[in-house]
């Protein structure tokens, strides 16, 4: 969430820890700490919320899945766009009752608004950070004419530089999720995606009236 001058941003954060313990812990704090591109502390390190709270019943008989979030404040951010990319790393570490640390792990995180606007002649236009875009798009296949669907990050890289190329600034997913990889590749080059939620649905039964 930006300032209506820019000038500083509250990173809205929720953060998911899997605790693969016998019986489900209590006492668990969450603490973020948010770091520039030349590896600067920007953001002290905060704590989300109080404690972790953790299901009752472990997921899938393996572990109990706990949720916390918070926000984490950045002053005079470096904004993100696709022609200038700009990407913060937010390190997450997870202490128990004592303060002990238990695990820590880091996400690079890019900050940006994203709106829609209408301009002089009353068209709504997507705006990101308070300026008119206009998307140069294509549909978007994780597939190789070699390897399938087993796609290697130097080929992803290899397609999005060449998309930079032809002044592609956005892709649409098709129907189904991007992979982590893909989608990390396009906040480091500067790819704005359509995220295209599958809710489709197929018929379980074509039999005239028992069709659903």
């Amino acid at each position: 969430i930006l300032n209506d001058d820019m000038s500083a941003a509250l990173l809205q954060t929720t953060v998911s820890v899997a605790d693969y313990a016998d019986k489900s812990s209590s006492g668990h704090s969450v603490k973020v700490s948010v770091y520039d591109a030349d590896g600067k502390l920007v953001s002290e390190e905060t704590q989300l919320g109080t404690t972790v709270k953790y299901a009752s019943k472990k997921t899938a008989n393996l572990y109990y899945k706990g949720e916390i979030g918070g926000r984490v404040n950045v002053s005079s951010p470096k904004l993100w766009t696709a022609e200038t990319p700009y990407l913060y790393t937010a390190v997450i570490a997870l202490y128990d009752e004592s303060g002990n640390l238990l695990d820590v792990t880091n996400q690079r995180i890019g900050i940006r608004s994203l709106s829609l606007t209408t301009d002089d002649e009353g068209h709504q236009t997507l705006a990101i950070n308070g300026k008119r875009i206009v998307l140069y798009g294509v549909n978007y296949n994780e597939h190789d004419p070699e390897t399938g669907l087993t796609l290697s990050e130097e080929k992803m890289l290899s397609d999005i530089k060449l998309m930079k190329e032809l002044n592609i600034n956005a892709v649409r997913s098709p129907g189904r999720a991007l992979s982590t990889a893909f989608l990390d590749l396009c906040d480091e080059y500067g790819i704005y995606v359509v995220d295209d939620a599958a809710v489709s649905s197929n018929p379980y039964s074509d039999k005239e009236d028992q069709s659903i």
